[in-house]
């Protein structure tokens, strides 16, 4: 019984925490059951900015079939137009890390959690995504060269588990883990890039939470239940950008129908049609043969590998094959030996204090080099 109370949108954010993290343990191992699970490349909030950014500077590297960046946005934009940004309290597996991590916080220190700071110190802190959004950009175009990978931390959520995460990127996510223990959503609040992006566009949304005046008791539960402290007893209808649609204001307004959403945009229905609409684009792709999974595409070819999808969890000999070169002609491209180990993880490759330059963003480099003088010639 307990099981069937579990509210539907905690139920959505437990689906796709699954998904992601059990499909990148299965593609890690080089599993078969790898297959059954999609590879949302671009689905946390700093790659999708990225793929944000790269459609306006190469729209033809995102239509590439081994790549679900564009089917994921997507899906991602489409929810968005709907229901507003239900993407961070739904699906983002980060969002829902600092969510749970949240309601522990809330049971140690009750009335203490979550107290709102100042507003300036708020706004200061706010800004950073601004910045945050800047600095990918600046990435993107090359003007400025940064692994965002050594800080992100909805990738190291993901493969904690393993040691291809970069031990900065661990040190920021429980930075975030501790902080949410104090404040709802800190990442959230003031640091991600893509939540800037989604509030604003699901200001004009199709389905918002709406308030009715006449039925209004000015209680303010409904503000003191926002994570993000919005004023929501103060409007007719709630158009902040930072409001991500989780619905909580409606659950603890006392009087029925005082605060309500203009569609389907609350309960079991909404979360599963949340669910189904962000995958729709990505399973229409897949039939049309626009995106094919790995572990089911045919061997891939030089003239489409992509260097930016290179795992750091791969072995030498699975990148020359995915090559499509021989194993030599690999190791004599990064400067390792001959009879090096096929089966070292690139990620291994640099604890060697004789070979600690070769990193995968130093991999990645000179595999685009191999590939644009194979394309010269």
């Amino acid at each position: 019984m307990k099981l069937l109370s579990i509210k539907p949108r905690i139920v959505v954010q437990i689906l796709m925490v699954m998904i992601i993290a059990v499909g990148a343990a299965f593609r890690s191992m080089q599993h078969a059951l790898a297959r059954f699970f999609p590879e949302l490349q671009g689905f946390c909030p700093i790659g999708a900015v990225q793929t944000l950014f790269r459609i306006t500077a190469d729209p033809s590297s995102l239509l590439r079939p081994e790549r679900s960046h564009l089917w994921v946005l997507s899906g991602v934009l489409l929810i968005t137009l709907l229901f507003g940004a239900v993407f961070c309290s739904y699906l983002c597996p980060l969002g829902s890390l600092q969510e749970w991590v949240g309601k522990a916080g809330k049971k140690l220190f009750k009335k203490s959690y979550n107290r709102p700071i100042p507003k300036k110190a708020d706004a200061a802190l706010g800004s950073l995504r601004y910045i945050f959004i800047a600095f990918i950009g600046l990435s993107v175009f090359g003007i400025i060269s940064f692994n965002f990978d050594v800080i992100n931390p909805s990738y190291a959520f993901i493969h904690v588990w393993s040691s291809a995460v970069s031990a900065t990127a661990v040190v920021v996510l429980l930075l975030i883990v501790i902080l949410s223990l104090f404040y709802e959503r800190p990442w959230c609040r003031w640091l991600c890039p893509y939540g800037v992006l989604l509030g604003v566009l699901g200001k004009i949304s199709l389905f918002k939470i709406r308030k009715l005046e006449e039925l209004c008791i000015n209680c303010k539960k409904c503000s003191r239940a926002c994570h993000a402290h919005i004023a929501v007893q103060e409007a007719s209808t709630v158009a902040d950008s930072r409001c991500t649609r989780c619905s909580r204001c409606i659950d603890v307004c006392p009087v029925k129908g005082a605060l309500s959403t203009t569609g389907p945009s609350h309960g079991a229905a909404a979360a599963a049609l949340v669910f189904v609409l962000f995958f729709s684009p990505l399973t229409a792709a897949r039939a049309g043969g626009l995106y094919l999974p790995g572990g089911i595409r045919e061997e891939t070819q030089a003239a489409v590998f992509d260097p930016d999808s290179i795992s750091p969890v791969i072995t030498i000999g699975e990148l020359a094959r995915l090559m499509g070169i021989e194993y030599h002609e690999l190791t004599e491209l990064l400067g390792l030996p001959e009879a090096y180990d096929g089966e070292t993880m690139l990620f291994d490759i640099e604890e060697d204090i004789e070979h600690e330059h070769i990193t995968v963003g130093f991999i990645r480099e000179q595999v685009v080099l191999f590939f644009s003088i194979e394309i010269e010639e």
